[in-house]
């Protein structure tokens, strides 16, 4: 993950050391991160790693509990149900109005938009920014 954060941030993370209860993760896992941060590669995975059913619940769970202050959190079973007007944005779609932008100051290039109909949600964002012309 610290891979992938510096390759977005063009490098520029800044990294902080919290608490917690097995010290034999933190110590792997500080450990990872510095040695990212120094420029090496980072380790695959274990390719038997498993995840348990507990863990997919409990993450569920906090996800769950979160969603109500983090509007890019949502639990799937009640994203119907939701205002549009809170719906979350996904990341494709903020990365995809971020390009937008960079290629209109780069060469003018502006969305043309496109006729939809029939869709499940009418205030997805999904759609803008996928036709780009100059």
């Amino acid at each position: 993950m610290t891979h992938m954060l510096m390759s977005l941030a063009n490098g520029k993370v800044a990294v902080c050391l919290e608490g917690g209860y097995n010290l034999r993760a933190i110590a792997k896992s500080a450990l990872a991160v510095t040695q990212t941060l120094m420029g090496e590669p980072p380790q695959r995975l274990d390719e038997n790693l498993k995840v348990s059913a507990t863990a997919v619940k409990d993450v569920a769970m906090v996800k769950r509990q979160q969603s109500k202050y983090w509007k890019s959190l949502f639990p799937r079973e009640t994203i119907d149900t939701l205002n549009p007007e809170f719906m979350p944005e996904r990341l494709h779609d903020v990365l995809r109005e971020w390009q937008s932008k960079v290629l209109f100051d780069q060469f003018q290039m502006l969305p043309l938009p496109i006729h939809r109909t029939g869709l499940t949600n009418p205030h997805s964002k999904s759609f803008d920014y996928q036709v780009i012309a100059t």
